[in-house]
């Protein structure tokens, strides 16, 4: 596990883990390359651990998404968007692989005490 992520969980054992953005720094409009600085984050003892004790959601970013600021015109969206639902694992039916972009709505807890991310 990285010092970094043994310092923030420290001997705490978190619910539920969420990626707001920025998860990797592709920066890129070769899908090799963003392929790679995933495989890069997947391939951290740190974020394995992290997968192995909590569900992991995440959205995205510009850097993740391609370059900085970019936007409706990146030549790259939709193999990025492969690439980051193949890295974050999500299921063939998952709503967010029918949608534009990378958003979703996950609930946690029971009856009274739920979190919605």
């Amino acid at each position: 596990m990285s010092a970094r992520l043994r310092f923030l969980l420290g001997k705490r054992r978190p619910d539920i883990f969420l990626f707001a953005g920025d998860n990797v720094y592709a920066d890129t409009t070769d899908a090799a390359v963003m392929s790679a600085a995933y495989q890069k984050l997947g391939n951290q003892p740190g974020f394995q651990r992290l997968r192995a004790l909590c569900p992991v959601h995440a959205t995205w970013d510009d850097h993740d998404y391609g370059r900085n600021d970019a936007g409706a015109d990146y030549p790259m969206r939709v193999q990025s968007k492969q690439i980051f639902m193949e890295f974050f694992e999500l299921p063939p039916d998952a709503p967010m692989r029918a949608r534009p972009g990378i958003y979703a709505s996950y609930s946690y807890g029971p009856a009274g005490k739920r979190v919605q991310l």
